[in-house]
């Protein structure tokens, strides 16, 4: 295939891309609702294919022959992943827009800018900044601000993985976990982009060579874009927010706090609270209710949750999640070995009598304790 072949494969793809995402972006800012996050991710997936008209029109090579149409005011390279940055945040959080639109500016004034040099500028003169220094400047800055929205958003996720370890008993649906792989693939996307442009730019005549392998990486990267949009809308349709009793502030607590807190406490308080919280999980074996969170279980033991987790931290040694988890993989033995029950016992009966939200919840569980599935465990000699 020669390269402008190639470069209508990607075209079809980019195209799909701004159809799909504009039609499956309204969809779900329709669904949006007081449990449905989905209003910021359906105004990401919008800019996100609009931003791929551009990318049609030269990859069908219409701006070379109609350059009027270069800088359409569709390229939200500094809108996209703050607004993406934002969804996740709202998900695990709450947007504040009075102070959290600082982080839409850039992207506004991108959009007011190229209206100004769609509307103003001569198709002469929309060809020569095209092609010039200040066009390569914009790109890398682009780049490297998505980068840096996608490093946060990461961290967030990572963020959300601790508030949730150490607040729910059960992390089901609540760790973003279908997220993080679309994160590290625009992560590579924008960073190859990064560094073929930097490569372009200054050893161009050097590197024709690369020019075909780049066009099918860029062919890929736009099957990728096209991917991404039906998958955001699969998992941004069932995804509800995360909420905690208190706000994500007050969960997710730095490590210097935590650490002035613990050295603060007096260590036999910790150990005489810890042998107390044993006792009770004992008496009422509270880690069977699938739903336990660990304001729950402070409330019975008659202190506040923080204090109570930071307690499980120093005395157990693992997070809140992981501490009843291994209650309840205890229980599920229990019951695996009762033998009045062994015939007409099943992996779904066992898990939700030992307070496990679902058979993949019981089956991590029990591959994280015991190095073994539940199924395998069941069947062994002695149980």
């Amino acid at each position: 295939m020669t390269i402008s072949d190639l470069l209508e494969v990607s075209g079809f793809f980019n195209l799909l891309s701004l159809a799909h995402g504009v039609i499956l972006g309204i969809i779900l800012v329709v669904l949006a609702s007081k449990k449905r996050p989905s209003l910021l991710l359906g105004i990401f997936l919008i800019v996100f294919g609009l931003s791929s008209l551009n990318l049609v029109l030269s990859d069908f090579r219409y701006n070379f022959t109609h350059p009027q149409y270069i800088f359409l005011p569709v390229n939200f390279f500094f809108l996209t992943t703050p607004v993406l940055f934002l969804y996740v945040k709202g998900i695990i959080g709450k947007v504040v827009w009075k102070r959290d639109i600082r982080h839409l500016v850039p992207g506004i004034v991108e959009f007011f800018v190229f209206c100004f040099m769609f509307f103003y500028l001569s198709p002469e003169q929309k060809l020569h900044y095209n092609y010039s220094n200040y066009a390569f400047v914009f790109v890398s800055v682009a780049n490297i601000y998505c980068i840096f929205y996608l490093v946060k958003i990461l961290l967030l996720i990572k963020k959300n993985r601790i508030a949730v370890d150490n607040y729910f008993s059960s992390n089901s649906g609540k760790l973003l976990k279908w997220l993080t792989p679309i994160i590290y693939c625009l992560l590579v996307i924008f960073i190859v982009d990064q560094v073929w442009g930097l490569m372009y730019q200054f050893f161009g005549l050097k590197l024709k060579a690369l020019y075909r392998p780049m066009v099918v990486f860029y062919i890929a990267q736009s099957a990728v874009d096209t991917l991404f949009t039906y998958w955001l809308t699969f998992f941004g349709i069932r995804q509800y927010y995360i909420i905690f009793n208190q706000t994500s502030e007050e969960i997710i607590v730095n490590e210097k706090s935590e650490e002035q807190s613990i050295i603060s406490q007096i260590e036999h308080e910790y150990a005489l609270a810890y042998q107390r919280l044993l006792e009770i999980i004992s008496d009422s074996k509270c880690y069977t209710n699938e739903e336990l969170t660990i304001v729950d279980l402070a409330d019975l033991v008659s202190i506040h949750y923080r204090k109570l987790s930071k307690i499980i931290n120093q005395e157990a040694g693992v997070n809140f999640n992981t501490f009843i988890n291994k209650y309840r993989v205890e229980e599920a033995k229990k019951i695996m070995k009762e033998n009045n029950r062994q015939g007409g016992l099943t992996l779904d009966v066992v898990g939700q009598e030992a307070g496990f939200k679902s058979r993949s919840s019981l089956y991590a569980a029990f591959k994280k304790f015991e190095d073994k599935t539940p199924a395998k465990f069941m069947h062994l000699p002695g149980t």
